[in-house]
């Protein structure tokens, strides 16, 4: 995963957003395209697989990061 310049800080509102566009999709079924922005750059990215690739992404930069996500990823669903 790379990152555009200007778009350095998009990496901390990803997981929220991508569980957000989860749950819609689950409760819709409408297929959901995320977008980032700021005043210099958009960001624009397909949700489904979203969290692997930050893990991805993270374990490069610490290869002792563990997803803060993962203990809720059978809670995310259980209730739809």
């Amino acid at each position: 995963m790379s990152i555009s310049p200007g778009a350095e800080n998009f990496i901390n509102s990803v997981p929220q957003l991508t569980a957000y566009a989860l749950l819609i999709q689950a409760k819709t079924g409408i297929k959901v395209e995320c977008i980032l922005f700021n005043k210099d750059v958009s960001w624009t990215f397909d949700p489904n697989g979203m969290l692997p690739r930050i893990d991805e992404f993270m374990i490069e930069k610490d290869p002792g990061f563990i997803p803060p996500w993962a203990d809720f990823d059978s809670l995310l669903f259980s209730f739809l």
